[in-house]
C-alpha cells in the first residue's frame, strides 16, 4: 500500500470530515480510504483540512443532488438505482468537462457549486482523481471488501 504524507491526527480529522457523507453515498471504505490518501498526496498542511472539506463536498452533491449531476450528463445511480462508485463518476465529470467550453464549463461549476468558495474547492479534486484511481486500484485487491465482511 501506498505510504500517505499526513500524521494520524490529520488521517483522524480527515475521516472525521468524510465519513458520513461517505456513507450516504453509499461509498465503500476502500474509495474513502483511496480518496483520502490522494487528497493527502496532493493537499498537506492545513490545506488537507481544506481538500478533506471539498471532497464531502463533492460526494454529498452526489447523494443529495444527483439531478445536478445528471443535468450534466452524468449518471451517480447504476440501473439498479444505487450509487456508483466515486471513482468513475469523476472520471465522467472530468470527461464531460474536457468537452466543454470555458463558458459551459464555468456554467456547469456554477450549477454543482453556485458558491465561489465551493467551485474553487472542487476545481482541484479533478487534479487529484489520478492518485485517487491508482489508490482505490492499488489496494482493493489487498484489503478485499472490507465492508462484506463487515456486514457479513
Amino acid at each position: 500500500m501506498r505510504r500517505v504524507s499526513c500524521n494520524y491526527h490529520q488521517r483522524s480529522t480527515v475521516v472525521g470530515i468524510t465519513s458520513e457523507a461517505f456513507e450516504q453515498a453509499g461509498q465503500s471504505i476502500e474509495t474513502q480510504n483511496a480518496a483520502l490518501a490522494g487528497i493527502s498526496e496532493v493537499f498537506t498542511g492545513p490545506q488537507l483540512q481544506r481538500g478533506a472539506t471539498a471532497l464531502r463536498s463533492v460526494v454529498q452533491t452526489i447523494s443529495n443532488t444527483p439531478e445536478k449531476l445528471n443535468a450534466i450528463g452524468v449518471s451517480v445511480l447504476d440501473v439498479k438505482g444505487n450509487f456508483r462508485d466515486l471513482v468513475p463518476i469523476l472520471e465522467d465529470v472530468k470527461t464531460k468537462f474536457a468537452g466543454m467550453t470555458e463558458g459551459q464549463r464555468a456554467a456547469a461549476l456554477h450549477a454543482l457549486a453556485p458558491d465561489k468558495k465551493q467551485q474553487a474547492c472542487r476545481e482541484p479534486l479533478l487534479k487529484v482523481l489520478p492518485v485517487v484511481k491508482r489508490n482505490y486500484i492499488e489496494q482493493k485487491p489487498a484489503l478485499g471488501d472490507v465492508d462484506k465482511a463487515f456486514n457479513a
